[in-house]
């Protein structure tokens, strides 16, 4: 087990910030979004962010923009156009 993972193993873990098991990732996750069934096929739901979870999707897009930023800055768009590609 690598030492960010928790306890819990690997297969129960989705690698979310925070290093709880996936159970905990899930109840996380359940308070920024809402779950309804998909008429007249109840095998599929479909989820969307609350309010909140729009607001903390929003804030974390925000800071990962920054990063790219900090790590990108200096590189020609060329060269970051051709990392894009290669990804």
């Amino acid at each position: 087990m690598a030492p960010s993972e928790p306890a819990c193993g690997p297969q129960s873990y989705l690698g979310l910030p925070g290093g709880e098991c996936a159970a905990e990732q899930i109840e996380q996750l359940e308070a920024l979004t809402v779950r309804s069934p998909i008429k007249p096929d109840r095998r599929v739901t479909l989820g969307k962010l609350t309010n909140r979870g729009r607001s903390v999707a929003e804030a974390r897009q925000s800071g990962h923009e920054e990063t790219a930023r900090l790590l990108f800055d200096g590189i020609g768009v060329a060269d970051v156009e051709r990392f894009g590609a290669t990804l």
